[in-house]
């Protein structure tokens, strides 16, 4: 979904925006469907964000968020839209390849050269325009909108000309009833200009007319420079009748074998395979073109059928292109010919690491699965391969596997005799295998076949010296035992203060998997030995499904204050509005029924707390105990709802009415929606992202969990907002003035730079996190995201600091390394690095200059699922001019570091904050 449409470049390499952000289509729709079962990565690809403009016009915005910046400060990107590629030739020796985009408030177009890391396209600000822009206007009343490439090559650019361009929506209301009377807000509604851009030079292409030609005069004009002009005759080639279809095709064909312009050549084989045209004798001339990209569109448009064909694609998987590779792996998705599968498991041995290759390998593999695992797993085995196991077996039908399974247990039970053996890899697919396999009539055999394996199992789980990552898939193989009672007092022992935290996480689901209050109440009755992270996780899944909350509702007694005081406000609303009525019932009894409904007599009852002057220090507490857990101020907190600092409106009363009348104006993005799933669970959360094949939600507890949409029987959204309604009952008048004044000046704003693009990391296949400085979020007066090493920079001050988001899909034991570089006449300063609760810190040694960039291992971390944010910044006061320039940083599992120029980091302490 896209704000403002969406554009391609020659190659069909898509683009799209909204105000703020540009993004790539790094996976089209079309292949996301071919395979619902498989993982993908995102399916957009952020260019930019809120990037700085240097406009020459004073600025008239409307909105009454709008700040205007200092003097001699670049404005910010708030009005994006008009995303296009120029398609043509004349400004070829001229500009690099570049995206365009219009910035109607600010009155310019602006533009960012393209490059390549594999298939992910990126954006940069041309160095000739580093502080201005490729067109911007004095005129104040300049709105460029739509650009595109005209029939003589020219950019051309629609110009809506007038005074004000925002929706009333965003307007003052006072504002806009004084510009309605005097005629101001539609001033200029009547004006409008197109301006062309060409070469200085004054050149420009003859625009040819198309009416009146015959069908190979309209085919020939498709061999041109001009992307109008080939779009053009490609259209009206598809209007042709069969007969006039039969008189192009010929020319189409010399096009493709003969033209020199390669986008000629490429939109020649797609408009061949529009009118149905296209034979294996020109596929086969497309996938041997020497253009990269005619092979991708090859790929692409033709129906690969024949052994021959089939052959070429194969030998594709090792293009010189990502693009063509990708491409390759999704044309070998919808036939059954076993070198295919074969030569796709190879492929998706070959690229562990890069992820989109993988994903598309993933996809093809549906109608080989059995080629595909058969290759990989007769290579050893490995953290990259064992993860392509796991994503693979899940794709098996029942009949798929039992047909598989039986020799995949089989080579299992093999391994596992042998010495040195993966004990965490053996446990991890087994329990893959039993988890796939469930439904299937074989399902007893197969876990009678695999007992020795459950045994030892037990013995690891019980073992307090076992390897934690041992253990934790120990654990998962018991989940798919045939006897869960019979493991309920081990598992119940597993939830002790002695138990590592990971461990305990991962016994809950384990638990809870059958509706026995038995096990809830021992649950219940040990709650004061839970810590927090264990109470949560509990918490969750109790609500998870109906007959659990059920049960966990109807074991709460009166006298157990503290188990209720830990059901927060977010929880209470979900269980008082819950779709059950017994579980309504039960809800309110226990927590004295639903809020107020009319949230107005609340506001009017805290409107004191505007008044006054509140303790904005005292105020941080109470954001720390109440908000923290769902926003970040400060350093402090977990994104999951809006970034405060970001707010145009920070005003008492707007925070006022936010927090005690959240569902008043609910924006799409924190929207609460329920999904009740074919396992019969419910997950609770904001939408975070849609594809064709799946939906990731973002629940109250920041938890991100993805959902293929097979396995969704409904989704609903409740109309209410992500935040509660209810938090009166846990603030007090003294303590929400203190709130607002703190809320008021607290959040220093992320600085914005060019490929700086902040984003929740994920873990890799092999385990591994990368955090490079192109995705921290950036705070403070001097820190910078510099261009040239894609580095952090100018760290100059106690208040820089630099944050990253990530996931952690496989818990574990992992090493923390660093890629800096520091002047030797810099050091002297100390560097605090922060990390669920944990602090690294130690004094930056130099690595000679300031172009000398080395790795070190700073300190081993225990990092359980789910969401983390690390934090870097000086350990107090700097003691030297900078304190370091940052490369990235990066978690890799324990003991399989292997970085190039490593120096040893003395004196580095890790302990707890």
């Amino acid at each position: 979904v896209t704000q403002h449409g969406r554009n391609r470049d020659d190659w069909g390499n898509w683009i799209a925006g909204n105000n703020s952000n540009g993004w790539q289509v790094a996976l089209e729709d079309h292949n996301l469907r071919m395979n619902p079962e498989a993982e993908q990565p995102a399916a957009r690809h952020s260019l930019f964000g809120v990037v700085d403009l240097y406009p020459s016009s004073k600025v008239l915005s409307h909105y009454r968020g709008y700040q205007r910046p200092s003097p001699g400060s670049p404005g910010k990107l708030t009005s994006a839209c008009g995303f296009t590629f120029y398609r043509g030739s004349l400004f070829q020796d001229i500009l690099a390849p570049s995206i365009y985009f219009s910035c109607p408030v600010h009155n310019c177009v602006s533009r960012r050269e393209i490059s390549w890391n594999g298939v992910l396209m990126q954006a940069t600000r041309a160095e000739a325009e580093a502080g201005t822009e490729f067109l911007r206007s004095k005129d104040s009343w300049f709105r460029p909108t739509s650009l595109r490439t005209g029939p003589d090559g020219g950019l051309y650019i629609a110009d809506l000309y007038r005074l004000v361009i925002e929706h009333p929506e965003w307007i003052d209301p006072d504002l806009t009833r004084e510009m309605i009377a005097d005629g101001r807000l539609r001033a200029g509604h009547d004006l409008g200009r197109i301006y062309r851009i060409l070469p200085a030079n004054g050149k420009r292409l003859e625009a040819l007319e198309f009416d009146h030609i015959s069908p190979p005069q309209l085919a020939s004009a498709l061999n041109s420079p001009n992307g109008w002009q080939r779009d053009t005759s490609h259209m009206m080639l598809t209007w042709l009748d069969s007969s006039d279809r039969i008189l192009a095709i010929p020319v189409l064909r010399n096009i493709l074998r003969k033209s020199s312009i390669p986008e000629a050549r490429l939109q020649a084989s797609s408009a061949l395979a529009d009118l149905k045209g296209l034979t294996g004798e020109d596929l086969a001339v497309a996938l041997a073109d020497p253009h990269p990209e005619l092979r991708r569109n090859a790929l692409r448009v033709g129906n690969i059928d024949s052994e021959s064909l089939l052959e070429q694609a194969i030998e594709l998987l090792m293009d010189e292109s990502p693009h063509v590779q990708m491409e390759a792996a999704y044309a070998l998705a919808e036939n059954s010919y076993h070198p295919a599968g074969v030569a796709l498991g190879k492929f998706l041995l070959a690229h562990p690491e890069q992820t989109y290759l993988r994903a598309s390998g993933l996809t093809a593999a549906r109608n080989h699965l059995g080629a595909v695992l058969s290759t990989i797993l007769a290579q050893e085995q490995n953290a990259s391969s064992r993860a392509l196991v796991e994503a693979l077996t899940r794709q098996l039908s029942p009949g798929e596997a039992t047909r598989v399974v039986p020799v995949l247990i089989e080579q299992l039970l093999d391994k596992s005799g042998k010495s040195g053996r993966n004990l965490e890899l053996i446990f991890s697919q087994a329990a893959t295998l039993l988890s796939i396999s469930s439904k299937s009539p074989e399902i007893s055999i197969w876990r009678t076949a695999l007992s020795p394996l459950f045994k030892e199992a037990r013995q690891i789980l019980e073992n307090s010296r076992s390897h934690l990552q041992d253990r934790v898939a120990a654990l998962n193989l018991l989940a798919e035992s045939d006897q869960p009672s019979s493991d309920t007092p081990l598992l119940l022992s597993l939830l002790h203060p002695n138990t590592p935290i990971e461990l305990q996480l991962a016994t809950v689901p384990v638990l809870l998997q059958k509706s026995n209050p038995n096990i809830i109440q021992s649950l219940v009755k040990q709650w004061r030995e839970h810590g927090p992270a264990l109470r949560n996780a509990i918490l969750d899944h109790l609500m998870s499904r109906t007959d659990l909350t059920s049960l966990f509702l109807s074991s709460i007694s009166g006298t157990m204050t503290e188990l209720r005081a830990s059901i927060d406000t977010a929880r209470r609303q979900l269980l008082l509005n819950h779709k059950d009525e017994v579980i309504r019932t039960k809800a309110e009894s226990l927590f004295g029924g639903a809020t107020t409904p009319h949230r107005q007599t609340v506001l009017t009852q805290y409107s004191d707390a505007l008044g006054g002057l509140g303790d904005r220090f005292r105020g941080k507490e109470v954001f720390s105990n109440l908000c923290a857990t769902c926003h970040r101020l400060d350093g402090l907190g977990k994104t999951v709802g809006p970034d405060l600092s970001s707010l145009s409106d920070r005003s008492a009363k707007a925070y006022l009415t936010a927090i005690l009348d959240p569902n008043r104006a609910v924006t799409q993005n924190w929207m609460m929606f329920m999904a009740s799933l074919q396992d019969g669970t419910t997950r609770a959360g904001a939408i975070a992202q849609e594809t064709s094949s799946a939906v990731t939600l973002v629940s109250i507890s920041g938890e991100r969990s993805t959902v293929s949409r097979n396995e969704i029987k409904s989704l609903s959204s409740t109309g209410r907002s992500l935040m509660p309604e209810g938090l009166e009952a846990s603030i007090d008048l003294t303590q929400m003035r203190d709130l607002l004044s703190y809320l008021q000046v607290a959040g220093t704003p992320r600085k914005m730079f060019t490929n700086n693009t902040p984003m929740l990391l994920d873990q890799k296949s092999n385990g591994v996190i990368m955090l490079p400085a192109s995705a921290s979020e950036i705070y403070g007066a001097g820190l910078v995201f510099e261009q040239r090493y894609r580095n952090l920079g100018h760290w100059s001050s106690e208040s820089d600091r630099a944050e990253w988001r990530f996931q952690v899909r496989e818990e574990g034991m992992f090493d923390l390394w660093i890629n800096w570089a520091l002047h030797r006449n810099a050091t002297g300063s100390s560097i605090s690095i922060r990390l669920d609760g944990k602090e690294i810190s130690g004094a930056v040694p130099a690595t000679g200059n300031w172009n000398d960039y080395k790795w070190a291992k700073l300190a081993a971390l225990s990092l359980p699922r789910g969401l983390h944010r690390l934090t870097a910044q000086s350990m107090g006061p700097l003691q030297s001019s900078f304190l370091i320039d940052l490369g990235q940083l990066q978690l890799v599992p324990q003991g399989r570091g292997k970085f190039p120029q490593t120096t040893p980091w003395q004196g580095v302490k890790l302990h707890p904050r």
